[in-house]
């Protein structure tokens, strides 16, 4: 069966990494579609000619091939994304972090085993796992396994030192077109080894090919800091070549143990302007980053290109995505922990989603953002 979501004004399906909304036969046409039947069977089915049938494949064809089908103002029966910060443990003690000091707290196997049945067994289409050290958590890559399997995307965010393992973990190497996984590197060996560690570099850049020669897809990202900003051009070049494709730049955010590396990690934003332009006239082949405004861009092609931004930049925390932090508590935004709606361990899955503390929080955001494009809680810490 084909992965979708409900909404009050159609289901959204991901297809090849973009979400469209399409109304119930249009699903049923999808669904025949991916079951690999023929036209004739599909024809016989829904008792129409086989031509009239080939004709609707065309028009959604059609449809698959626009980019504005997804309505702002559609409301979600259940959320379509979910962030899950599925441990605080880490294995490193990088001098950037902004989460600072942890209790390192981790749930039990048969709470992490129950959570993932629970979002197996709900409507979201996307799941972002992250930490603390997600590869840390045993039996990992037989649940991520299951959710691939199930038809949800996942993006695993890692330092990439136990990378290696978690792939010879995993069960059916057909479903990984679904799963992206987005390794921090910070820079060139001796600036990424002063953040995260000595002998870290080599590690994580190892565990980077060997999922690259098992087919995974690698996205990189790095944070922007002082003490990296003269190495971030070979080591871009030197990932590049190792066939990384998706290479991100990130801004430092002045909190956590970054508060206490201020004096070797932080740059004025004038600096920062004047970095990206030196990458962008040395580098020439595509990358993605974010300025100091929260613009995104694409530079592809040699060319930079807008990709997102604060002219179109839409946070979902709240109308289509909510975060599951390490005890099970259901927050609509990270970074606002009074605003949690529920625990996923006690509480039902829709009810959590459906809870009226959710458009409190809706109306609440919109009022301290005061209309602004740019997420008003990035703008405190950058």
């Amino acid at each position: 069966m084909i992965r979708f979501c409900k909404t009050d004004k159609g289901n959204v399906l991901n297809i090849g990494g973009e979400y469209v909304l399409v109304n119930d036969f249009t699903l049923q046409l999808l669904d025949m579609y991916f079951q690999d039947k023929t036209i004739e069977e599909i024809a016989t089915i829904f008792g129409e000619e086989e031509e009239e049938i080939q004709k609707y494949y065309t028009e959604i064809s059609d449809l698959l091939m626009d980019n504005n089908m997804i309505d702002k103002d559609i409301e979600f029966i259940e959320p379509l994304k979910v962030q899950w910060k599925i441990t605080e443990e880490c294995n490193l003690k990088c001098k950037h972090c902004y989460e600072g000091e942890k209790k390192h707290m981790c749930l039990s196997k048969q709470d992490i085993s129950k959570i993932f049945d629970v979002l197996i067994n709900s409507q979201i289409l996307s799941l972002t796992i992250t930490g603390g050290e997600a590869l840390l958590v045993d039996d990992l890559a037989h649940h991520v396994s299951k959710c691939l399997e199930n038809g949800i995307a996942v993006n695993i965010f890692t330092n990439g030192l136990l990378l290696d393992k978690f792939i010879d973990r995993m069960a059916k190497k057909e479903v990984i077109d679904l799963l992206s996984i987005e390794v921090s590197i910070d820079g060139d060996e001796k600036e990424h080894d002063f953040i995260r560690g000595e002998g870290n570099f080599k590690k994580t850049l190892t565990n980077i090919k060997y999922a690259l020669d098992n087919g995974y897809n690698i996205i990189t990202n790095t944070v922007i800091n002082k003490k990296n900003s003269c190495s971030i051009i070979p080591m871009m070049k030197k990932l590049n070549k190792l066939g990384v494709t998706t290479i991100q730049l990130s801004n430092l955010m002045m909190k956590g143990w970054a508060v206490d590396n201020k004096d070797s990690l932080y740059m004025s934003r004038k600096e920062i302007q004047e970095l990206y332009k030196k990458i962008e006239d040395n580098i020439n082949f595509d990358f993605y980053y974010a300025d100091i405004s929260n613009d995104a861009y694409l530079k592809k092609d040699g060319v930079p290109k807008r990709y997102l931004g604060k002219n179109t930049w839409k946070c979902c925390a709240g109308t289509a995505r909510i975060t599951i932090d390490f005890d099970g508590e259901v927050l609509l935004c990270p970074s606002l922990p009074q605003y949690s709606i529920g625990n996923i361990l006690k509480d039902d899955f829709y009810k959590i989603w459906n809870s009226p503390l959710r458009k409190a929080y809706i109306k609440k955001i919109k009022e301290l953002n005061q209309d602004k494009k740019v997420c008003f809680i990035y703008d405190e810490f950058s």
